[in-house]
Parts: structure tokens; sequence; C-alpha cells
């Protein structure tokens, strides 16, 4: 099983930022999983929310600032790991990193990017952006929205998807229905958590249907061992975590350990 960091570990360190990608890869991860948003001029920043208000010392909107003007925020002021005792990152130069510079920074390790809005324009200065880099065979695109993965899909067939969110449900109905089976899941990877509401989402059936299928399940977001360990006993292919070190704990409960760099 997969050991993805959810946002760079963002339990041991500022979410989104390069500290927190390299605090996950000494975590001993096996992919790093980030969130990415356009600014106003173009470029493309790793950062979970619309707005630079909580993350930083900041505010504003993401796509109504310039890289410069959101690289001159600290990113680490807010975070606190023990509910607001400590801040120990404000002050020490912490930025919102460009997709570019955290693609460069790790050679080995394979990255998940969830694509945030439904721009096609964020679709494709993220396509730029992983070619210029080299990293197409260790990346896949992600999205809740239908409109940026069909981008992806038409102009990049050979990057892998996972399943938006209304892909999601209909993929859930038809496998209740037990019609799953006859019908081709238009991505790679279902990234779904556990439950939705009251609805148990990663159950066996589910898991059958898409082992059966080729399909990868990713579940997020995770950081209580005793639902670590019920998803891998499903057979989930990735748990995201915030806290990885839990992770490793329950795999050396059960006499496995983490998947090295083999994300398909």
């Amino acid at each position: 099983p997969l050991i993805i960091a959810h946002a760079g570990a963002k339990g041991l360190a500022p979410e989104n930022t390069m500290v927190a990608f390299q605090t996950a890869v000494q975590a001993g991860v096996d992919v790093l999983e980030m969130d990415v948003h356009l600014t106003a001029d173009g470029h493309v920043v790793v950062l979970h929310d619309a707005t630079v208000n909580r993350t930083t010392n900041g505010t504003g909107a993401v796509a109504a600032m310039t890289l410069g003007e959101i690289q001159a925020l600290d990113a680490g002021y807010r975070f606190t790991p023990d509910g607001g005792a400590s801040y120990p990152w404000r002050g020490r130069g912490v930025v919102i990193p460009t997709l570019e510079e955290v693609l460069s920074s790790f050679e080995d390790i394979p990255f998940i990017i969830e694509l945030k809005t439904e721009s096609e324009e964020l679709a494709q200065k993220v396509l730029d952006v992983v070619e210029a880099t080299g990293t197409a065979d260790r990346v896949i695109l992600v999205s809740f929205h239908d409109r940026p993965l069909q981008y992806v899909r038409r102009v990049a067939p050979h990057i892998p998807t996972n399943l938006s969110r209304s892909e999601v449900t209909r993929y859930y109905i038809l496998q209740r229905l037990g019609v799953g089976a006859f019908v081709r899941p238009p991505g790679e990877f279902l990234h779904v958590p556990e439950f939705q509401g009251p609805i148990r989402v990663v159950h066996s059936g589910l898991m059958r249907l898409a082992r059966k299928q080729g399909v990868e399940v990713h579940v997020w977001t995770v950081n209580d061992e005793e639902a670590m360990t019920r998803l891998l006993d499903l057979g989930a292919r990735g748990i995201m975590t915030d806290y990885p070190e839990r992770m490793h704990q329950v795999l050396g409960r059960l006499g496995r350990r983490g998947a090295g760099d083999a994300l398909y």
C-alpha cells in the first residue's frame, strides 16, 4: 500500500510548502499530494484554498494576486502543532511554492496534483509544468470537477486521472445496481473518502469491482489508525494522511510496508 502525504503531511509542517514536502519525504512516504491554483499573472502555485487567508499572514484571492505578492507572504504563519500554544514556523521564510519548484525538487517520488478549480487554463498550465520538469511518468492529475479532467484526458491521455465527484457517484450507483462491471470508468484512480455523510463509500463490493477493472483506490484523509487498518484490510491501494508515521505504525503491526515509489 502507498503512504500518501496529504498536502505534504500537513499535520507535521505548514501544508503545501517545501518544508512540508521535505518533512514527508524524510518520514518515508511513497507519494506527495498537493493542491494547485493559478495566480493573476498565470503561475501555478501550490495551495489548497482559493484565498491565502487560512494559511498565511495575508488576505486575498489567489486568482487576484501576482506570484510576487503571494510569495511575499509567510506560509508558515498559521501552522500550529499544538492547538495554538506555539507557531514554530512563523517568520522562518516559508513561502507558497510554485508547482515547478516542487516538481523540480524531488527526483524520485511520485506526485498527486489536485486541480482545485474548473479552469481548463489551470489544467493546461499544470500540463506545461509537468512537461517542462519531465515528471509525466510519475504524476496523477485529480479533481472533483469534470471539466479539467475531461480536458486532461483529451489533450494528454498518457497522464492518469481520477474520477470526478460526479463520475464517482455514477460508479458507486452502477456498482450498487450490479452493473458496474459493464461500464468502463473514465479514469484510472478512485480518490474517495471512506464515508460520504452516512454512506459508506469504501466497501468490499466497490473494492472488488475496482480491482477487477484495474482501478486503484486511494482513500482520503485518514488519520485514525483503526480506520487505516480497516481500509488496508479491504484492499485500499493508497491511504492519504496528515500523519505518515501513523501509517508506518499500522503497516508495522500488520507486517507490511509501504510500496516504494510504484504509483501506477
